[in-house]
């Protein structure tokens, strides 16, 4: 197991993972905004979820060192080249694991990084940010993990035992596949964005729900003209 893990971005998913990391015993820092690090090191970190809420005293910072073994990426996917940037900085041979549910954080993060140290992460949990040193686990969740490129491959097995250790992780033989499949599921968001109402809501209504079947539709059409299979039991 790596001795030193950096969680960058200490937003609503970091902090979870970050937390959980931390009751595992892992040497874990989230690395994220003044406001979330003040309250941290204050209070500690509230998480709140179904079974109840519970206080962590994981350490946090605001600046990330080149001492990680492993740093998992879960900056917003508009931060991802600018945060490869500042990992790029550390001169350091690092792990970067990218957590962002998009189809672009893995090429990002290999242009400024390389290839042979990127490992990719699907994440299939909600988790709110609800104020400074408080967030909320929504779901169970299931992270997919899996190399993007062949030269990526040996750092597998690391991420996977580590990110077990805070939500159930499954490795995945093609990690863009799994991607694009957990992006044709994200498309309704939009329809709740617009209609401020809840997916089941939303999908009682004729129009609406034909709206997202083209939307669908349109998505796996997009995904195969760009040559990625969709994961059909997902």
């Amino acid at each position: 197991m790596p001795q030193a893990i950096a969680v960058f971005g200490a937003g609503a998913i970091g902090s979870l993972v970050g937390a959980r990391l931390h009751e595992s015993g892992i040497n874990v820092r989230l690395v994220g905004r003044q406001t979330q690090v003040d309250a941290i090191r204050a209070r500690g970190l509230l998480v709140k979820g179904k079974n109840g809420s519970r206080l962590v005293r994981v350490p946090a910072t605001t600046s990330l060192d080149g001492t990680a073994d492993i740093i998992l990426l879960t900056v917003k996917s508009q931060d991802v080249q600018d945060a490869c940037r500042t990992i790029a900085a550390l001169r350091s041979d690092a792990t970067v694991v990218t957590m962002q549910n998009g189809v672009r954080s893995d090429r990002e993060a290999a242009d400024i990084l390389g290839r042979a140290r990127i490992v990719g992460c699907v994440l299939n949990i909600s988790a709110t940010y609800l104020e400074p040193g408080v967030v909320e686990q929504n779901t169970s969740g299931l992270f997919q993990v899996g190399a993007p490129f062949l030269e990526s491959k040996a750092r597998v097995d690391a991420v996977l035992a580590l990110l077990s250790l805070a939500i159930k992780t499954e490795q995945v033989p093609d990690i863009a596949r799994s991607r694009w499949t957990k992006l044709m599921a994200n498309l309704n968001n939009a329809i709740m964005a617009i209609t401020g109402w809840p997916i089941g809501k939303a999908l009682r209504h004729t129009g609406l729900t034909r709206l997202s079947i083209a939307t669908i539709r349109e998505g796996v059409k997009t995904a195969h003209l760009g040559g990625h299979g969709l994961d059909q039991t997902r």
